[in-house]
């Protein structure tokens, strides 16, 4: 089976670090020998395409991803959500940052459309009157309350 043989390996070293794992341990976790990985990693070989999809899987990202020129831009990958009120970026699982990218990404689709659909047919929110400081009294009014 053919090679691709332009990977950049860059964009697979920073995926590593951001999750927090060698090389060695992708290769690992997706079935590629350590060898070859470590030839990809110093640019003397490549992988199958079904190798890198296994790794683009993993990383939750697209194949085309590894093949882009140019490093990775952290400010355009993680966004605000990813950092806490002081500005700092947390120790996040692999899974809720996927989660996150995903959120964001189907955030930004449900924007555009709303965009193109205008804001007339938008359903307005309208919060549920809570004035009592009563647990049950307002735990009662948010289960009554709906959007009009």
């Amino acid at each position: 089976m053919d090679r691709i043989e332009f990977i950049n390996f860059d964009r697979i070293a920073w995926c590593c670090a951001d999750y927090g794992i060698t090389p060695e341990a992708l290769a690992a976790a997706v079935g590629v020998s350590s060898d070859r990985m470590a030839e990809v990693m110093q640019g003397k070989s490549g992988l199958t395409f079904n190798q890198l999809r296994s790794i683009a899987d993993h990383f939750g990202r697209g194949v085309l991803f590894f093949l882009e020129p140019g490093s990775v831009e952290s400010a355009t990958v993680h966004t605000a959500q990813f950092r806490t009120l002081a500005r700092q970026k947390p120790e996040l699982s692999p899974r809720l940052k996927a989660l996150i990218e995903r959120v964001e990404r189907q955030r930004d689709i449900f924007l555009s459309l709303r965009n193109d659909l205008g804001d007339a047919d938008a359903v307005r929110f309208n919060a549920p009157s809570v004035s009592d400081t009563s647990v049950v009294a307002v735990a009662k009014a948010a289960r009554t309350w709906h959007c009009t």
